[in-house]
C-alpha cells in the first residue's frame, strides 16, 4: 500500500482514458498541477461542480489541457472535484500530481446556490443567481453533444438587463467587483 497525503492525488498514466483519484477543492483554495515524464498525447485537468464526489469521468468539463510537462496552479473559485485524464496518450508515461493547500479554518468563498440547468435552445438560461460584491462564480460548460456558445451575464438592476461578463464560457472562476445577479445563457 501507497501512503497518500492528504490534499494530493498522484499517479502514473500509460494510457488514453485513465484518470487519478478524485480531489475535493473548497472554494477559495488555489490547486497546483504537476506533469512529468516523456509522454506523447494529452493530459486533461477536469472538474465537476457537481456536489456528490464523481465515480468515473463524464460530467466533468475541461479546465485545461497539456500536451508537455509542466508545472502550473489555479485559484478556485467554487468547491469542486478535480482530476487528471489522459484523454489521448500513445506513448510513455505522464507521472502527474494534484495537490491543494487548503486548510480547515474559515474560507474565502464558500458557495451557498448552485444553478444548472440543459440549455439547448437559443436564449435559455440558468436560474439567476445572487453573488455578492467581492465574491466569486464559477461557470463550467459540461461535454455533449452541442455547437453553440455559452456566456456568462450579470445584471446590477434585477435582471432587467443583462451585460456579458464573458462571452464563451468554458470552465472557468471570475470575481464579481460589486453586488449582482449571475446567469449563464445560450447566445448562439
Amino acid at each position: 500500500m501507497t501512503y497518500q497525503a492528504p490534499g494530493v492525488v498522484t499517479a502514473a498514466l500509460t494510457a488514453a482514458t485513465q484518470l487519478t483519484d478524485f480531489l475535493f477543492v473548497r472554494g477559495g483554495a488555489a490547486i497546483a498541477v504537476s506533469i512529468a515524464g516523456t509522454f506523447t498525447g494529452t493530459v486533461q485537468l477536469r472538474r465537476t461542480l457537481l456536489g456528490a464526489r464523481p465515480t468515473d469521468a463524464t460530467a466533468s468539463g475541461i479546465k485545461a489541457s497539456f500536451t508537455a510537462p509542466t508545472e502550473t496552479s489555479y485559484f478556485i473559485g467554487a468547491n469542486a472535484w478535480f482530476f487528471l485524464y489522459a484523454s489521448a496518450l500513445s506513448a510513455g508515461t505522464a507521472n502527474v500530481a494534484l495537490r491543494t493547500g487548503q486548510e480547515d479554518g474559515p474560507r474565502l468563498f464558500q458557495p451557498q446556490v448552485y444553478a444548472s440547468a440543459a440549455l439547448d435552445a437559443l436564449d435559455e438560461a440558468t436560474d439567476p443567481v445572487l453573488v455578492r460584491g467581492g465574491g466569486w462564480v464559477s461557470a463550467q460548460r459540461l461535454a455533449g453533444a452541442f455547437t453553440g456558445t455559452v456566456v456568462l451575464e450579470r445584471s446590477f438592476d434585477g435582471g432587467a438587463t443583462w451585460g456579458t461578463v464573458d462571452a464563451d464560457v468554458v470552465n472557468e472562476d471570475y470575481q464579481m467587483g460589486a453586488t449582482c445577479l449571475v446567469r449563464c445563457r445560450c447566445s448562439a
